[in-house]
């Protein structure tokens, strides 16, 4: 089981992404400073190292090499507000990854996934880009479809918007008939609902989508019968 240490000064932050990385069979703690992350990779060091930022700044990197310093070579997430410059950040720290906060749920088990099995894996930042597509929305489950808007997708998932209340749970998988307007065709692709809530500012229903490949989809529906 790889051994995750969350450092937050939010302890509620902390516990969802322990939480939710729990729920995958990670063993996750919490520190709540640097003494604390320093007492644990003396005695029990981690196997990934998840920091909580606001941004990425002259003090994010002095505690990087300082924890290089001290002999962590092993991954480390930075989760802060937005990506902005983050390329110029990374190109001078191996294995430093960087994600947004508000895009945690779709992205952070995926990555923690990627570096349990690849810890060397090249440094990534999760970059997300503004779309808008038309898309329908079927539910593996039960059948029940939504159409529904994309309004913005990354390598790894993507966030919909539904006037109406498509009826997701977390946990639900689905199938997605893309239109792709500019080419008068449709694209198909497989995904597992991560979040569902209420969008503040258009008042419709939205969701975060995780992308997913067909040998997992055929998995998670089989482990379901």
């Amino acid at each position: 089981m790889t051994k995750i240490l969350i450092q937050s000064k939010d302890l509620t932050e902390a516990r969802k992404i322990s939480h939710m990385l729990e729920d995958y069979y990670f063993s996750a703690q919490v520190s709540f400073g640097r003494q604390s992350t320093y007492n644990q990779f003396v005695h029990e060091s981690p196997e990934i190292f998840i920091y909580c930022c606001n941004t990425i700044n002259s003090l994010v990197l002095d505690y990087v090499v300082e924890l290089r310093n001290r002999g962590f070579k092993l991954p480390i997430i930075l989760v802060v507000e937005n990506v902005g410059s983050s390329d110029k950040f990374i190109k001078n720290h191996s294995g430093v990854h960087v994600i947004e906060r508000k895009y945690i749920s779709i992205s952070l088990r995926k990555l923690c996934l990627k570096l349990s099995e690849k810890p060397k894996s090249l440094s990534q930042i999760f970059k997300r880009y503004s779309t808008d597509l038309s898309l329908e929305i079927e539910n593996l489950y039960d059948g029940r479809g939504v159409s529904s808007r994309m309004i913005n997708l990354s390598l790894g998932g993507a966030q919909c918007l539904s006037e109406k209340d498509p009826k997701f749970h977390e946990g639900d998988l689905v199938r997605l008939k893309i239109k792709l307007e500019e080419v008068d065709r449709f694209h198909n692709m497989n995904a597992k609902v991560v979040w569902i809530n209420e969008d503040a500012v258009t008042g419709q229903m939205g969701f975060g989508l995780e992308f997913i490949s067909e040998h997992d989809l055929y998995t998670q529906l089989i482990e379901r019968i």
